[in-house]
């Protein structure tokens, strides 16, 4: 859409429809507002669903939400509004999360300011089993997604990770979750306990692959790693043929892997050439 300068470059879907968020103002940026859009995918039509302006100056930026259709046939979209205050930078961001009713058209609940630091993981909440999984600046949080109460939370130190880059996944009755620098960390879905974690499994923003009881993503070290789910061991990891070969010289995987389970081959690009991998 032409007039979309601020959509971001992320959206969720459920069956033939998207959910992408927009910005808009008099400049480009900072924005004075910002829309989630509701797409279908056939047509192109759209439809604006939840907006959101200026408060206390701190200029709104929305992100894609996760979606869950309830018992009563209602679709509930849980996001993240982050924002920043151009007017009072010394402020900082901050970091509101929603559940919005779409079906309704009502808010169902808003928990202002949610992580301390005023900052976050762009990438989607997680929904499982009446509970959402999201991702602060250095807080796991796990939320009732009823109500917007938390359940648990899982602090990480900071100093040498966060949580900001990398991205989760449930398996396995699981949460593993890959921070920022080189840890790989897997909750207890209930209470937050942690069954496993190790700090030398590569640096990514990738999405998982879950595969015959393994998470699969490649590294920006031009790596693919094999992480098994049972209890956190790194059983391989292949490095791309380009990485130090001109004229490419640095090989780095910005995108999760594909894995087709019928012929058992691993598809991924090294931003440079397009792999295939037969796995055993």
């Amino acid at each position: 859409y032409p007039d979309d300068l601020g959509a971001t470059n992320a959206f969720s879907r459920l069956n033939d429809k998207v959910f992408y968020p927009s910005a808009k103002g008099v400049t480009i940026f900072p924005f004075d507002s910002a829309l989630l859009y509701l797409g279908d995918i056939a047509s192109g039509f759209r439809r604006e669903i939840f907006r959101v302006g200026v408060e206390d100056d701190f200029s709104p930026r929305l992100y894609p939400p996760a979606v869950h259709v309830n018992n009563d046939g209602d679709t509930l979209l849980y996001f993240q509004n982050r924002q920043w205050n151009f007017v009072n930078p010394g402020l900082g961001g901050r970091v509101d999360l929603y559940c919005y009713n779409m079906t309704a058209d009502s808010v169902v609940w808003k928990i202002p300011q949610i992580d301390p630091y005023g900052n976050s993981s762009v990438c989607l909440p997680l929904y499982h089993e009446g509970k959402i999984y999201f991702r602060g600046f250095l807080t796991l949080f796990c939320l009732d997604a009823t109500n917007g109460e938390i359940i648990w939370t899982h602090e990480f130190p900071g100093d040498f990770d966060d949580i900001l880059q990398g991205n989760m996944i449930i398996v396995e009755d699981m949460l593993v979750l890959k921070s920022s620098t080189e840890g790989i960390h897997a909750f207890n879905l209930q209470t937050g306990d942690l069954f496993w974690e190790r700090y030398d499994a590569g640096v990514t923003s990738c999405y998982m692959t879950y595969y015959e009881g393994a998470v699969y993503y490649g590294s920006y070290d031009g790596k693919i790693f094999k992480v098994r789910v049972s209890d956190g061991e790194i059983m391989w990891t292949y490095t791309s043929p380009n990485a130090g070969v001109a004229p490419t010289w640095d090989a780095v995987f910005y995108n999760s892997v594909t894995i087709d389970p019928i012929l058992r081959r691993m598809y991924a690009c090294d931003a440079y050439y397009l792999l295939c991998l037969q796995l055993p």
